[in-house]
């Protein structure tokens, strides 16, 4: 083979296409490249979790969250080990997301108030505890059943956000409320409808927009925002990493009592 050809055959194994029909869409490295992730040494972050946090210590709870400010602010603070970072967007790859509820009886701080949650769902569909059963069909999970006769669920759903982003080894978590799922669910018909992309199969911009629940309260609501495909490279990476952090998903996260949430 010649330097010529060997040369132009090595540029064309460098980038990704997707061949449709006749015509070939080339996607070339995004962002994502420089990713941490993208040079996991599997056996190397086994044995520092071990080190930093013991055998038994991680879980889902171990992971950092990026919380959704309230009273309609538009800025993320955003855990690093170096202290929070502020910023108006961040970027990453949606990995893996669930769905959550938790009914607590009584607010927090207040006389009788309980500090553990009397009925979880881990899947957002099937309650264990008081009341317990279809979720669909409980009255804690209707709109309007909040006790402190406010807008929203009296037993709430969460959707949790699993991202990987730039300078962490560890997925992030960001924690959808009702008012903020339902444009995740529109950008992700969005991705099924144009390009036919899976949502850990593209970079995703993060950003706040400030919006009103129907009681006329401010509240942050997350936009979603496609960046670009990734490349195959970056693709098979992402499903490595995906593999690595499995045994999480299907844990529960708790709650912030001390929380309010207006965007219900």
């Amino acid at each position: 083979m010649s330097k010529k050809l060997e040369k132009t055959t090595e540029a064309v194994a460098a980038i990704s296409t997707i061949i449709a029909g006749d015509s070939i869409a080339v996607i070339p490295p995004t962002e994502v490249s420089s990713y941490k992730f993208m040079t996991l040494d599997g056996k190397k972050l086994k044995r520092a979790i071990e080190s930093n946090l013991g055998n038994d210590g991680f879980n889902v709870r171990s992971l950092p969250q990026v919380k959704i400010p309230t009273g309609g602010i538009t800025t993320w603070t955003i855990p690093s080990s170096s202290g929070e970072i502020e910023s108006k967007t961040f970027n990453g790859v949606i990995i893996h997301w669930n769905e959550t509820r938790e009914k607590y009886k009584g607010k927090f701080g207040e006389a009788g108030a309980e500090k553990f949650p009397n009925c979880v769902s881990n899947d957002g569909k099937t309650g264990i505890g008081d009341p317990g059963g279809d979720c669909k069909i409980c009255p804690f999970a209707q709109f309007g059943s909040r006790s402190d006769g406010k807008p929203g669920q009296e037993c709430g759903l969460k959707r949790n956000l699993f991202i990987i982003n730039q300078t962490s080894l560890m997925p992030i978590v960001v924690r959808l409320s009702v008012m903020s799922i339902k444009p995740a669910d529109k950008y992700a018909l969005n991705l099924l409808c144009e390009d036919g992309d899976p949502l850990e199969h593209v970079l995703t911009q993060f950003s706040l927009i400030k919006a009103k629940n129907p009681g006329g309260q401010d509240y942050s609501q997350v936009v979603l925002k496609k960046v670009s495909s990734l490349s195959t490279e970056e693709i098979a990476r992402v499903e490595h990493f995906q593999s690595f952090y499995d045994k999480l998903f299907g844990q529960r996260l708790e709650d912030d009592p001390m929380s309010e949430d207006v965007g219900f």
